[in-house]
């Protein structure tokens, strides 16, 4: 089954969210591997002729919203939420942090790979509606999907 892409891109940078179905084991009837969000970010260099904005995918940073991180990134008490996933030795983290002073209203998305000198970073600055509909609406309607509750 192939899903839909949520994807936003602005100067910095440019994020695309799908959603990576459970997998499941039809005959004994249950699921053997819960799905997630799977959020993709990548820098932007400027624009192209047509003023479209020109996001590098092939330097992306993908990072996979569990259902566990669900609850953590719904938490609206926190100004900053932060997911922190280590696999096979590598490290990832997910940022979403409130814009302060002339920022207030606004969200940074900062999405980093790796430690040290061989850090790679992607922010990508979303408006408060764009934050609304990836937390309140994208994650909100994956969540039943990513447990198998379809």
């Amino acid at each position: 089954m192939r899903s839909g892409v949520l994807k936003i891109y602005k100067k910095s940078g440019a994020a695309q969210f799908s959603l990576i179905p459970v997998k499941r084991d039809e005959q004994k009837g249950y699921v053997t591997k819960e799905g997630a969000i799977l959020v993709e970010a990548a820098p932007c260099n400027g624009t192209d002729a047509n003023g479209n904005i020109n996001a590098l995918w092939k330097e992306k940073i993908k990072f996979a919203i569990s259902i566990a991180d669900v609850a953590q990134l719904m938490d609206r008490t926190k100004e900053k939420v932060r997911l922190y996933h280590k696999f096979n030795g590598a490290s990832k983290s997910l940022e979403f942090q409130q814009g302060q002073g002339n920022w207030a209203g606004t969200y940074m998305m900062q999405i980093q790979e790796g430690s040290g000198d061989s850090t790679k970073k992607v922010s990508v600055p979303l408006s408060n509606g764009e934050y609304e509909l990836i937390m309140r609406l994208l994650i909100g309607a994956a969540a039943p999907k990513l447990i198998g509750w379809d």
